[in-house]
């Protein structure tokens, strides 16, 4: 399959056409979605590197909790921090708010890398 070959003006363009900032992450053991918001690539891609490579159960959960804290601004509020009783690590608030759900926090963890052109379709061809 013959592909069409970008032209000068059409990358100049895309110049112009902004980044999307920020997503809207449907959760659906809430019913509702969550605000994600894109953060530069390189911490993108140092939390999800964190991700990929940790090993054993404590140690991948703490990376899903990174991941989502850093780009859910939700998540740093004190209010929200105060109300469920957090005294360690603010991403400790991450467990509590998403009740442990792990498809829950996989949705979210989908929706972050949608901003970053990783969907969650792209993964699935691979592993096919």
């Amino acid at each position: 399959m013959d592909k069409r070959k970008l032209s000068l003006a059409e990358l100049i363009a895309r110049k112009e056409k902004p980044l999307k900032q920020t997503a809207e992450a449907y959760v659906p053991g809430m019913d509702g979605t969550i605000e994600v918001r894109r953060l530069p690539l390189v911490e993108y891609q140092d939390l999800s590197s964190a991700y990929a490579s940790a090993r054993g159960g404590g140690e991948i959960l703490q990376a899903i909790y990174d991941l989502i804290y850093a780009f859910c601004p939700v998540l740093h509020s004190q209010e929200l921090q105060e109300a469920y009783g957090i005294k360690g690590a603010p991403t400790d608030i991450v467990p509590l708010v998403f009740r442990e759900d792990v498809g829950d926090m996989v949705a979210v963890i989908n929706a972050i890398g949608a901003l970053y052109g990783d969907g969650g379709e792209a993964r699935d061809e691979v592993k096919n």
